[in-house]
């Protein structure tokens, strides 16, 4: 099984640094909205949503190296807090 992946751990530090710049839509610290957003967000990140701004938005530093696995991790793992 792959290494557990946690919310709190591994996806709000990432994801809580555009959480301003995202508010309007959802807020990105947000277990309940990142959760029912994942698959979106996910599309996003990997750049399958033609209709999205790209992510990390302009003028945000790129993902970290490996994050894009690590959230599909999290996703597969069932959105462990």
């Amino acid at each position: 099984m792959a290494n557990p992946v946690s919310f709190a751990k591994d996806i709000v530090p990432t994801l809580g640094q555009y959480r301003e710049f995202m508010l309007w839509r959802l807020d990105l610290s947000s277990y309940d909205d990142v959760t029912a957003n994942a698959w979106r967000i996910y599309a996003v990140m990997i750049g399958e949503d033609p209709l999205a701004a790209p992510m990390p938005p302009a003028g945000f530093a790129t993902l970290p190296p490996g994050f894009i696995t690590t959230f599909q991790s999290w996703i597969s793992q069932g959105f462990p807090r």
